[in-house]
């Protein structure tokens, strides 16, 4: 048995399946707001995503092996590290706790996939007043230069 209008169903339907959206990311992608800050470099989003700033690596706030790594090969002690860690903490909290935010990728990212090994989205973050929070931290000089 034959539909009898095949030939526009078929369109109609392709172009219905793809209107459905992927995700739970809000209409516009590119701006979010901010939930909580989990750490000096990774966001939390209303939405549930989770954002990692490309080019920031703060030092460890939570206990983990990358903390002890950290702290093998800078020669800094646990608490120091973890200290730095609540201070590039503070500091993004500071600028954009419960804000909303732009969000811009990376396009030569294709590898990834705009995400990292934990599923974290990669992004370039900016308050809606322009200010670049990624540089802000290195000129405040809380990523990891241990």
């Amino acid at each position: 048995m034959r539909w009898p209008n095949q030939k526009i169903l078929l369109p109609l339907l392709v172009l219905l399946f793809l209107s459905i959206p992927l995700s739970t990311q809000a209409a516009d992608p590119q701006t979010a707001w901010i939930k909580r800050v989990i750490d000096g470099h990774t966001l939390l989003l209303t939405n549930g995503l989770r954002v990692r700033l490309i080019g920031i690596d703060a030092p460890e706030v939570h206990e983990s092996a990358m903390l002890y790594l950290d702290a093998q090969r800078s020669g800094r002690d646990i608490k120091t590290i973890n200290a730095l860690g609540r201070k590039a903490t503070a500091f993004t909290k500071s600028l954009v706790e419960k804000k909303q935010i732009r969000l811009e990728f990376d396009s030569n990212d294709v590898y990834l996939g705009r995400r990292d090994k934990y599923g974290r989205i990669l992004a370039h973050v900016y308050l809606m007043d322009g200010t670049f929070l990624n540089a802000e931290i290195i000129k405040q000089g809380l990523w990891v230069c241990l």
